[in-house]
């Protein structure tokens, strides 16, 4: 793995993804999605495996993803050319901190940040996409979009959960409530240049 490799976590919606391509660009290096790697190897949809194949075979196929990533890191770490970028960026899945083979790939990625957003901010976004698709993630058992109290409760525990997991495996927490991605990607470059 490339000393420099940078993975954000979080939960989903918390704008990982957004956040890693703004990343990437201001340091000038690769950018890689796991969910985007899931559907790239599957034909699916991490939402469409979930409902298709059931949990654990969207687990396979995170773990996998991340696997991809951490290869395709190291086989640029052996291409002079890709070394001078110094920085690779990964934005994995909400739900990595569940998959006990991806955590083990997580443990030996360096940078591992936190993208903190509030409960309440989280839900709501989660929200908005359960009604333009009809139900919530499989995360939340696929609950129908009009159950927004059983979807709210299944949250709150999975919030809890996930958060004190990311607060204590990463290395550093950055509060995106109120922020742009933009400026989270700031953020982030400003303190991972504190640390190169």
């Amino acid at each position: 793995m490339i000393q420099h490799t940078l993975i954000l976590l979080g939960l989903s919606h918390a704008g990982k993804t957004t956040a890693g391509k703004l990343l990437a660009s201001l340091l000038g290096c690769p950018f890689y999605d796991t969910d985007a790697l899931i559907q790239q190897q599957t034909g699916l949809t991490p939402r469409e495996l979930c409902t298709q194949s059931g949990i654990p075979a969207f687990h396979r196929a995170e773990a996998a993803a991340l696997s991809s990533c951490c290869a395709a890191v190291q086989n640029s770490a052996a291409d002079e050319a890709a070394v001078s970028s110094r920085a690779v960026v990964i934005a994995a899945g909400g739900g990595l901190c569940d998959n006990q083979e991806a955590a083990t790939l997580l443990a030996g990625i360096p940078h591992r940040i936190f993208l903190y957003a509030a409960e309440s901010v989280l839900f709501e976004r989660l929200t908005q996409d359960a009604q333009r698709v009809g139900c919530y993630p499989a995360f939340l058992q696929l609950v129908p979009a009009a159950q927004y109290t059983a979807a709210q409760q299944l949250f709150s525990l999975l919030y809890a959960r996930r958060t004190a997991y990311y607060r204590q495996c990463c290395t550093f927490c950055i509060d995106t409530t109120h922020l742009t991605a933009a400026a989270v990607a700031q953020s982030i470059a400003a303190e991972y240049s504190k640390a190169v």
